[in-house]
């Protein structure tokens, strides 16, 4: 899987549309030290909201995912990081939240983004193939006016 300094450029060097951000001040670099491994320092996109999204880059974080949550926080997500892109699918088994999950493809632009029901057992599979899936609370794209063709990450 992908390494935590390779994730840390992930939201390196801001792109118009994404600027990670630290203590509230904005910044072209992450610091290893800067990224747990759950989660990622706070991230404004479109320039106005902040998300904080939780790291899944491994076999075992991306099995488990968002499973067994009661909610979430409103500008609150998870990242998947995947090694090698493909036509990945999620389902919502053991999932207790709506989500909309959206695929990103190995520029971190927006492809195509999926609404999931909780506790169901069907898939939801990315048309074409990606390397990285964010899961937002159920609509959060669509208000947001987060696109398909959206720059969501920056990847060098």
């Amino acid at each position: 899987m992908l390494s935590i300094a390779r994730m840390s450029l992930l939201c390196a060097s801001a792109v118009m549309l994404i600027a990670c951000q630290e203590t509230g001040k904005r910044t072209n670099s992450i610091n290893d030290s800067n990224i747990s491994s759950t989660s990622l320092p706070f991230t404004t996109l479109n320039q106005l909201k902040q998300v904080q999204l939780e790291l899944a880059d491994t076999s075992e974080k991306q099995e488990l995912g968002l499973m067994n949550r009661t909610s979430m926080p409103e500008n609150s997500g998870m990242l998947f990081a995947f090694a090698e892109p493909h036509t990945y699918c999620f389902w919502m088994k053991n999932t207790l939240i709506p989500l909309t999950v959206g695929f990103l493809d190995e520029q971190g632009v927006l492809r195509q983004t999926e609404d999931m029901a909780p506790q169901s057992l069907n898939t939801h599979c990315a048309k074409t193939a990606v390397k990285y899936a964010i899961e937002m609370n159920q609509g959060w794209y669509a208000a947001h006016k987060v696109d398909i063709g959206t720059p969501l990450l920056h990847i060098k």
